[in-house]
């Protein structure tokens, strides 16, 4: 894992973006080149629930591309946590009563 620190200046956060973007499109590519017919495009996002536990929700590619677009990989992390503990904890109070 890797943290990079959230005040980087708009110019370097695009190179690092770019350059992370290389590196999954390589990844991408040395995994079809070593599996071949067997590679399955998958991608998946961590679910940290209450017990403490770490499962996997599948979530198809094409839609994890553009989600990665537009939100950093720790927001969605935060959206998918906090959609996990509306289901673990359900409060049905509207949220002007929270």
């Amino acid at each position: 894992m890797v943290a990079l620190p959230e005040d980087l200046d708009d110019a370097l956060d695009e190179k690092v973006e770019l350059y992370y973007d290389q590196m999954l499109d390589l990844n991408e590519s040395l995994v079809a080149e070593e599996e071949g017919q067997a590679h399955v495009h998958t991608a998946g996002v961590n679910v940290t629930l209450n017990d403490g536990r770490v499962v996997q929700a599948a979530v198809d590619p094409q839609l994890m591309q553009k989600l990665l677009e537009v939100v950093s990989p720790q927001e969605l992390g935060d959206l998918v946590n906090a959609i996990a503990d509306a289901v673990e904890n359900p409060d049905e109070r509207p949220f002007c009563q929270r």
